[in-house]
């Protein structure tokens, strides 16, 4: 939850109860069906997946995005 915090994903999305409404509610993400390949684009670079996405890039190092994308799959 630090990286989480740190890139202020919490302005606009819900987890478990907590934070915004601008963007989807993560607390069931895992069970979506994505896999976290696909959770690590959309969390780097969010307009391959939705070309009018307002979400921005997030310029995570490889060990932050696949914690964060493994965390956000795990939701539940």
């Amino acid at each position: 939850m630090k990286i989480i915090d740190a890139q202020g994903c919490l302005g606009c999305h819900t987890i478990d109860g907590k934070g915004g409404a601008v963007g989807p509610n993560l607390s069931q993400e895992g069970n979506r069906g994505h896999s976290v390949h696909w959770i690590e684009v959309q969390i780097q670079t969010p307009k391959v997946h939705d070309p009018s996405t307002i979400m921005p890039d997030h310029h995570l190092n490889p060990v932050q995005l696949k914690t964060v994308a493994t965390y956000v799959d795990s939701l539940k």
